[in-house]
């Protein structure tokens, strides 16, 4: 197990796919199911995903300690997620975030951008508001990136719900923090958007009075 693991930890995917299936052909027992919890990874890392659903569905049925099912119940919602499969991700994601796993917040995120796919903005922002909710306010140990996606994420589900002001204060919330310029880039360029939008919606309202 040691020696495929540390092929995927290198990107050698491939290599550690044809690891992991020797050691479940071979082996039985806890070494056998910690192998289908590789090979799901594999799977999912080489595009298999159907594959990557199979073998994460087994090792979850086999019963491993809470913290391994939750790994696998992620990834789980991953590999649904590229499968195009929405709701069934959603649930994985669901469970995961509801058993307050580690990666809750990625799973909330992953969650409202599956909703934002398909058009449900407002789906979207409960999502979102409920990942804000498991950090707090300030995002206090959250890696930058994250805070960034999570900003910009519910700036658009503002904007997308027709609340701008709304859009607007977290696209300056998102800037205040000081993002990377990248992250800077698109968050004035979304800003500037929302603002021509609600610039045109006043023009446009019965009770303009130019």
């Amino acid at each position: 197990l040691a020696a495929a693991r540390e092929l995927q930890r290198h990107g050698q995917h491939g290599e550690a796919l044809a690891a992991y299936q020797r050691i479940a052909q071979a082996e039985d027992g806890e070494a056998r199911q910690q192998a289908r919890y590789g090979l799901a990874q594999a799977y999912l890392a080489l595009g298999q995903y159907t594959s990557a659903v199979d073998e994460a569905k087994g090792y979850i049925d086999s019963k491993p300690p809470k913290e391994d099912a939750l790994r696998a119940r992620f990834l789980l919602g991953r590999a649904y997620a590229a499968l195009g499969d929405i709701d069934k991700a959603q649930d994985a994601f669901r469970r995961y975030a509801e058993e307050q796993g580690p990666l809750a917040l990625d799973a909330r995120l992953d969650i409202a951008d599956l909703y934002a796919q398909t058009g449900r903005y407002d789906k979207a922002l409960d999502e979102l508001e409920k990942a804000l909710e498991l950090v707090g306010t300030p995002l206090e140990g959250v890696p930058p990136s994250l805070t960034a996606t999570l900003y910009l994420d519910l700036a658009e589900a503002y904007r997308q719900t027709g609340e701008p002001g709304k859009a607007i204060e977290w696209y300056d919330r998102l800037l205040q923090e000081s993002p990377s310029d990248t992250i800077t880039a698109l968050a004035l360029a979304r800003l500037a958007t929302v603002r021509s939008e609600e610039h045109t919606s006043e023009l446009q309202s019965p009770s303009f009075i130019p």
